[in-house]
């Protein structure tokens, strides 16, 4: 449901949130396979709308503060997916609705709430769990 795009900040973010430390693109992304040239623009785009911070240099590096792990999921992946799909027909109808469902109208709606639910109620900090 969500794209890679979005699965790679969260796997980034659940490693700055574990190793709970400034961390440089290269650990990062070896640590969750992940490209770091991909990676790298993805942390820049975080750093430039004040999700993660960061410090540059040669010892630089991304890094967590209090506020920023209290972020909500749903907050971060807004800024990489287009949310609206949270609202769209698991089908992929442009005319889905109670009044005209899907086959899978009942049971993509309360996937997709839970799943909204979950987003919104997790916290950044939340990653390092599990």
């Amino acid at each position: 449901m969500l794209s890679k795009q979005s699965q790679y900040v969260l796997r980034a973010l659940a490693c700055l949130v574990r190793k709970n430390e400034q961390m440089d693109i290269k650990t990062i992304a070896e640590e969750e396979r992940i490209p770091s040239h991909f990676l790298a623009t993805l942390m820049q785009e975080l750093a430039r709308k004040k999700i993660v911070s960061s410090k540059k240099g040669k010892n630089g590096g991304f890094y967590l503060n209090e506020k920023q792990s209290d972020i909500s999921l749903f907050e971060v992946i807004s800024h990489f997916e287009d949310v609206d799909k949270f609202y769209a027909c698991g089908m992929g109808f442009d005319k889905c609705s109670e009044k005209s469902p899907c086959p899978l109208h009942n049971y993509y709606k309360a996937f997709r709430e839970e799943f909204k639910k979950m987003l919104r109620m997790k916290k950044i900090r939340d990653l390092a769990n599990g």
